[in-house]
């Protein structure tokens, strides 16, 4: 529970064990070190007491890690039992890491663990030290690179908000590192700074199949939305994206336009999507002229707001008039310069195929 304000530690910056540090209140918040009795904060240990908002801790050297509740920490694998897997994490005794503390595990599918293995988790368990990988980024640590085991307290220094040396490390090399509270530090060099392929290779193989049918659930998600929004509207293409400035000022390049295709007549003012024989992208005008007969049928011709002439240039040879039967939609609203991602898309088309790529690895490997 930390304290108040910083004046409240007191003035003596080093303690000892059983000194008092401070007074507590009840929206403290206590690290390592630091005890609290009757609202009065005391040293457990011989460190430097430090103070960051509401965080107070006791920054203290030890040769031996102390396990506490929710501590962050690296691990080797050493000896594999019934329920899960016995862990080193430099403590006096192993701690335990049951099958069922990974993400996505049951009794049939247990995590593919091997003795050796290096895993980041959190202490959840203290009276018979316990470990949790269940969390994002938790679980079995890549192979290769090295491992170094530093002592606690400068282990803590180095998972600090601003370190320098981890500032240094990152500006002279592309590298991962996970550094636990107990001091050991897995330090991973890359060629591009991280690679994609190994959190593939961590998932068994329910993990895989589960992350995969997420990826093709969403894409049917998707494509259900869409197939439902052309019932609701009518329109072969309920959604299309400006891409010229012909309609300046009403509609510029980018701006996402909402349109409906009802049987309802068209008239002069509408703005009105579409599609000429031999052109693959529809247009985007304006009705300036229509007739209509007594049955309904109806011809009509369209003009860009900001063209000097009307679209009979642009319709199929020999085709002065639109029929019905041409228009996919009329604009019903519109959402500026969000379409400016397909405009980009369309001009540079490997963009289009980095971004499908980096989308479905990422949903493949994202554990959340």
């Amino acid at each position: 529970m930390p304290v108040k304000k910083e004046v409240q530690i007191g003035e003596k910056r080093f303690s000892l064990p059983g000194d008092e540090v401070g007074m507590a209140t009840e929206n403290s918040k206590l690290g390592p070190g630091l005890g609290v009795t009757k609202m009065v904060l005391t040293s457990q240990r011989c460190g430097i007491v430090k103070q960051r908002g509401k965080w107070v801790w006791l920054d203290y050297l030890e040769k031996r890690y102390v396990p506490n509740v929710g501590d962050q920490v690296v691990g080797q694998v050493t000896h594999k039992i019934s329920d899960g897997w016995r862990v080193e994490v430099g403590c006096a005794a192993l701690v335990n890491l049951p099958y069922m503390s990974f993400e996505n595990a049951t009794k049939r599918f247990r995590p593919n663990v091997q003795i050796g293995d290096l895993v980041y988790g959190k202490i959840v368990e203290t009276v018979e030290a316990e470990m949790s990988c269940i969390g994002h980024n938790y679980g079995v640590l890549p192979s290769g690179g090295n491992i170094l085991r530093l002592a606690p307290g400068d282990a803590r220094r180095l998972l600090l908000h601003y370190n320098v040396v981890a500032e240094t490390i990152g500006k002279k090399f592309a590298s991962e590192i996970t550094c636990g509270v107990n001091g050991w530090m897995k330090l991973l060099y890359r060629l591009l700074g991280f690679s994609m392929f190994d959190e593939v290779k961590r998932m068994n193989l329910r993990q895989v199949i589960f992350q995969v049918l997420n990826c093709a659930m969403i894409v049917s998600s998707a494509l259900m939305i869409w197939k439902g929004l052309i019932v609701i509207t009518g329109s072969e293409s309920p959604i299309v994206v400006v891409l010229s400035g012909s309609m300046e000022p009403a509609f510029y390049r980018g701006d996402l336009l909402f349109l409906t295709n009802f049987d309802d007549p068209v008239r002069i003012g509408d703005i009105t999507v579409f599609k000429v024989d031999k052109r693959e992208i529809p247009i985007v005008h304006r009705v300036i002229k229509v007739h209509e007969r007594a049955d309904g049928y109806s011809k009509f011709l369209t003009k860009g707001d900001n063209n000097a002439v009307d679209d009979r240039g642009l319709y199929a040879p020999g085709q002065h008039w639109l029929e019905r039967k041409d228009v996919i939609g009329r604009a019903r609203g519109c959402v500026p310069y969000i379409g400016m991602v397909t405009i980009l898309m369309n001009d540079y088309p490997m963009l289009k195929y980095v971004l499908l790529t980096v989308l479905g690895i990422f949903v493949v490997i994202h554990r959340e």
